[in-house]
């Protein structure tokens, strides 16, 4: 898998609007200078996409967060 292009505050868009439209996000790998996060159906069922970056904003935004479910 390649590394993401979008800017932190693009990439944190994408997982923003995968959840608002209903999809599922999981941390699937995590390394302290990249994040990868597995976009997945509604059910959380089959993996869609992958999104992959080491922007700033992006770590820090998922620092705390493994998954999109508020528990």
């Amino acid at each position: 898998m390649d590394h993401d292009t979008r800017t932190g505050t693009q990439l944190i868009g994408t997982l923003v609007r995968w959840q608002e439209s209903g999809g599922v996000w999981r941390v699937c790998d995590r390394k302290p200078a990249m994040i990868t996060v597995a976009l997945l159906r509604c059910d959380a069922g089959e993996v869609v996409d992958q999104v992959s970056s080491g922007a700033p904003e992006w770590l820090n935004y998922l620092r705390d967060r493994d998954c999109s479910d508020p528990d």
